[in-house]
């Protein structure tokens, strides 16, 4: 009888054992592992879940889920019930600032790098904007990214380059004469203007000489040769030395130039000018023979007879000819050029 007490009592201290064996193997079954993994930290944490929200999880691992929240996503609902094993992936929330051809705005943002951050916005960079952090930085709290947007733009102009003038002694000329050796002509300079805008705002031009055509100067040769005055006739001031002679007193007779008889002769500076598409002073087109004078020294109608030019008269003015000054009509500019500027002896004609 004690036996079979002793064999009953032994027997159920073995189910006692045992039914507490299998509870703890039943409540360990239940539970699984969770590896919660934070980007800004290295070494991931494991905790243990039996069907709770990711949310008590965190609770569960010291962790205040509102904080967490505030700086990080997750990529798991806060309010998943987590029954299997599995790994949750934290992404730590940036705040940055951005601020793009000077205007500045503020995001929040789990990228890693700059780069990614800015495809994340869809920002591109040309070659020619400027950026004050590498594409490549990590990403940092409070980080202040700014971009400026360079750009640059061209226009040609085209600038004269005018001519000078410049005079040359001649003794192979009167003294006075002027002659036209050489025809000025301008040049030009073409150049292209490189204006740089940051932010729509120029901030430098860059000047570059793209072609250049020099300019051709004008050459005057002046004349330095003395010529030697008449010895027949004297010097008879008159109206304030205007040069004006005539015959001497002990010549009588009848003077002539060239066969024609004048009455006078006067000392003069002549030029020549040709066709302005205009009538003369006294009305009439001007013609071979027209004189262009000061009326008050020679008056209008006057015939007048100019060495190396021939018969002229008195039918022009200009503004340029005052006192004992005349200008020679000639048909053509070249035949102008040619007479040039001479001193002559300017005969008035009976």
């Amino acid at each position: 009888m004690r036996k079979r007490a002793t064999w009953i009592g032994a027997a159920m201290a073995v189910l006692v054992v045992a039914g507490l064996f299998a509870g703890t193997l039943t409540f360990l079954g239940t539970q699984k592992e969770v590896r919660l993994l934070f980007s800004d930290r290295e070494q991931p944490l494991t905790v243990r879940s039996h069907g709770e929200t990711l949310r008590s999880l965190l609770k569960k691992a010291g962790y205040d889920p509102e904080r967490v929240a505030e700086q990080y996503r997750s990529n798991l609902p806060w309010e998943a019930v987590i029954n299997r094993d599995t790994q949750v992936q934290f992404q730590r929330i940036y705040q940055v600032t951005l601020t793009e051809a000077g205007q500045q705005r503020e995001y929040r943002t789990t990228q890693r790098d700059v780069h990614a951050f800015l495809n994340e916005l869809g920002v591109s960079l040309s070659p020619l904007d400027q950026i004050n952090v590498d594409l490549n930085a990590p990403i940092a709290d409070e980080m202040h990214i700014i971009i400026d947007r360079v750009e640059k733009k061209q226009e040609k102009r085209q600038e004269v380059i005018p001519y000078q003038t410049t005079y040359e002694k001649d003794n192979r000329l009167a003294k006075g004469k002027e002659q036209v050796s050489q025809q000025g002509r301008n040049g030009y300079r073409t150049i292209r203007l490189i204006h740089t805008y940051k932010n729509g705002k120029k901030i430098r031009t860059e000047r570059q000489v793209v072609e250049e055509v020099k300019p051709q100067h004008k050459v005057v040769r002046i004349g330095t040769r003395e010529m030697p005055r008449p010895e027949r006739y004297r010097l008879v001031a008159s109206r304030g030395g205007s040069g004006e002679r005539t015959a001497s007193r002990a010549d009588k007779r009848t003077q002539t130039i060239a066969g024609m008889p004048y009455k006078k002769s006067i000392r003069v500076v002549a030029t020549a000018y040709t066709h302005t598409g205009s009538r003369t002073a006294t009305g009439v087109y001007p013609k071979r023979g027209t004189v262009a004078v000061d009326p008050r020294v020679i008056p209008y109608g006057t015939r007048l007879y100019i060495p190396g030019y021939g018969v002229g008269v008195a039918q022009d003015t200009g503004g340029a000819i005052v006192g004992n000054r005349i200008d020679l009509f000639y048909e053509t500019s070249r035949e102008a050029y040619a007479w040039g500027m001479r001193t002559v002896t300017v005969y008035i004609l009976k």
